[in-house]
């Protein structure tokens, strides 16, 4: 199984290659080795069978039997067939753009070793499958994490235009113009907020509002897309019930963290005060020192449930949290309306970064350590999860992947 080896890849260059060569070395080979396992396949889903009908109708200059396709992709088609080359060149380019994108985006955010590491193994377990034959959003996708890279590298004018041009791959992709704004510095989002819109996302969704507009939409503007949206209940391979529930609980948890902590170091501050009191009446030091414990509660308890962010916000975390949110929200809004539930996938990628947010707000260098190496642990078991109760895993075997580009 390919997909094992790229496991073991990810972790012995991760083990025998120190920081610096890691970035230089491994993160290159890690991802051109994705790219050769993505763009080299034959075909594994509806969607590779249509990618593939449509590109021969271009390549016989059949142009009226297209699908829909966005005008990229029959020019692109109709290039490389004057080349000579088949669909498989097609795969492999779509492939190559889409983890170019990628990796420029996770460069920009400087990310350290064991954060690459993390993010790579999550990306296997949420990502990996989900865009593997949907790879004209995947493309999209890319292009938009990139775009909202941009946008909080305060580099607005280039990130809106990059949204409109991943819009010219999938054109799904214009409607993520205005959430993109959500990612510059200056707007910040309560962590309470964080947690209470995706309740409350999914107070509508039981009220079927979306569906119904959706349904109102399509009728009014006569898009014909009843049966392909709204009648195919495609639950996708984001909807893997516990473990998206899971991840939505430690989603919320990050919220608590840094409370958490700062009542820790609270505590243990007034401990050594009290150790420095001598002279004080014992009851009576004992009185104040409930009250004292009692308030600091009292106060802290509130920080839980107001979850103030103007103490110890980290811009980054800021950042991913926004793309958390997002995914969250729309996934649950969307959830069982067919294939409109995909728009969630342009937000997809941030669940890789969960994980990461939350060691990262950990203090002690100890307790860090130790919650990598269980969150490594548990991403590579989630790995093979995946790959084991996946339809499309099967299907990735050494002899359905071929080099064959040229007609």
């Amino acid at each position: 199984m390919v997909i094992y080896i790229e496991i073991i890849a990810i972790m012995l260059l991760a083990i025998f290659l120190d920081e610096e060569k890691f970035k230089k070395y491994g993160i290159p080979i890690i991802f051109i080795s994705l790219i050769l396992i993505v763009g080299s396949r034959n075909y594994l889903g509806l969607d590779d069978v249509n990618y593939i009908e449509v590109y021969n109708n271009v390549s016989m200059g059949n142009l009226s039997e297209t699908r829909n396709m966005e005008q990229t992709y029959i020019w692109i088609s109709k290039i490389l067939s004057m080349m000579g080359l088949n669909y498989k060149a097609l795969f492999l380019l779509y492939s190559a753009l889409t983890f170019f994108f990628i990796a420029s985006a996770l460069k920009k955010l400087e990310l350290k070793k064991y954060k690459y590491v993390l993010f790579l193994l999550s990306y296997l377990a949420f990502n990996f499958f989900p865009f593997l034959t949907t790879m004209r959003q995947a493309l999209a996708m890319s292009m938009v994490f990139l775009a909202a890279v941009l946008c909080y590298k305060n580099k607005i004018v280039k990130s809106m235009i990059l949204v409109v041009v991943a819009g010219f791959f999938h054109n799904s992709a214009w409607l993520t113009l205005p959430f993109i704004l959500l990612f510059v510095k200056n707007v910040k989002i309560n962590k309470t907020i964080k947690i209470f819109i995706p309740i409350i996302c999914l107070i509508i969704s039981k009220t079927n509002m979306i569906y119904f507009i959706v349904e109102k939409l399509n009728d009014i503007l006569k898009l014909g897309y009843d049966s392909y949206i709204l009648s195919i209940k495609e639950t996708g391979f984001i909807t893997k019930g516990i473990v998206t529930t899971i991840m939505f609980l430690l989603y919320a948890s990050q919220c608590f963290i840094n409370n958490i902590t700062q009542l820790k170091t609270d505590i243990i501050t007034q401990d050594n005060n009290n150790k420095e009191i001598a002279d004080v009446n014992k009851m009576a030091f004992l009185q104040r020192q409930k009250d004292i414990i009692y308030n600091k509660l009292i106060k802290h308890i509130k920080k839980w449930f107001i979850c103030n962010d103007k103490e110890t916000e980290n811009e980054k975390d800021e950042f991913f949290e926004k793309g958390e949110l997002l995914f969250f929200s729309i996934f649950i809004l969307t959830y069982r309306l067919g294939f409109i539930a995909r728009f969630a996938y342009y937000f997809i990628i941030y669940e890789n970064f969960i994980l990461l947010n939350i060691i990262e707000k950990l203090k002690e260098e100890k307790i860090k350590k130790v919650a990598i190496a269980i969150a490594l642990i548990m991403l590579v078991l989630l790995d093979i999860y995946t790959i084991n109760t996946t339809t499309l895993a099967g299907n990735l075997s050494f002899d359905n992947f071929s080099f064959n580009i040229i007609f």
